[in-house]
């Protein structure tokens, strides 16, 4: 009896080349835009604005910003009617390190609750950086997993696991083995011999989970970063329309477009990325 060993060779659609290759491009893509964007809410002062008015109460054109990696200077107390002579100036201070809450007291007038207010900045500020360091490794260790397998991700054929099958010879014992082998009289089937995970196939699965856990992470971290922006500094900032020293002089505070797209788009891209990379892994097993 002799046992035999077969794994077959099939051919894979265009198609199936195509979204298989896809699914190892487009995660390391997003991942990669989800970071510039994170670094770009981080280098723009504009995260959250209010207009100022002039004497007579309208909108003058001038504007105030806030952000969670910049200190700015305190709103002013008088109407501004000549726009051509204020200057708005910024300082690029990101909330992050051991001084952070003493640098945003200091930053918020004096009399308001600005405990709550900073607590929510600072955390902020340090989401945003802790989700640019995960979803930047992840789209490096993401980019590795492509490599690896691209060139199985766009092969024309591929070996699937076969079947074992044994053949019985005309005149041989089948127990004892002894007798003159002869043509092949019966066949049995059963289940595929498996070999061993090779080295490059077990690292590329632990890059790939790695990543899948960073890019998650990030995600959340990214969420969580642009809530707690926009309570403080929209909606929590002070002072603002209709209230003192603000009336008639600043406008409610308003979300800028680093909180309302850059950081919308980052963390959806962060997300997108993590569905296109588990969808295009499941479905090459």
């Amino acid at each position: 009896m002799t046992h035999h060993h077969h794994s077959p060779t099939i051919s894979r659609p265009l198609l199936l080349r195509i979204l298989s290759s896809t699914a190892l491009v487009l995660p390391p893509i997003l991942y990669l835009i989800s970071l510039s964007l994170t670094l770009a809410t981080q280098y723009n002062p504009s995260y959250a604005l209010a207009s100022l008015a002039n004497s007579s109460g309208l909108p003058s054109g001038a504007h105030i910003s806030a952000s969670p990696f910049y200190l700015c200077a305190r709103p002013p107390t008088e109407s501004i009617d000549d726009t051509s002579t204020f200057e708005w100036k910024c300082d690029r201070q990101p909330l992050i390190g051991a001084g952070a809450y003493q640098k945003c007291y200091e930053r918020f007038l004096p009399g308001w609750d600005n405990v709550q207010l900073c607590q929510k900045v600072v955390a902020s500020a340090r989401l945003y950086v802790a989700g640019a360091v995960m979803v930047g490794l992840a789209c490096v260790f993401v980019g590795v997993v492509g490599a690896l397998r691209a060139e199985g991700a766009w092969a024309a054929t591929e070996t699937r696991p076969g079947y074992e099958y044994a053949a019985v010879h005309r005149g041989q014992n089948v127990h004892k083995g002894d007798g003159d082998e002869g043509e092949a009289v019966g066949t049995g089937t059963g289940p595929a011999t498996y070999e061993p995970y090779s080295a490059r196939s077990l690292s590329t699965a632990v890059l790939f989970g790695f990543a899948t856990l960073l890019a998650l992470l990030a995600t959340a971290c990214l969420i969580f970063a642009q809530i707690l922006g926009v309570q403080g500094l929209v909606n929590e900032q002070r002072p603002t329309a209709g209230e003192s020293p603000g009336d008639g002089i600043i406008g409610r505070w308003y979300m800028g477009t680093p909180a309302l797209v850059w950081s919308t788009v980052a963390w959806l891209s962060a997300l997108i990325g993590v569905f296109v990379a588990v969808a295009g892994r499941v479905g090459s097993r």
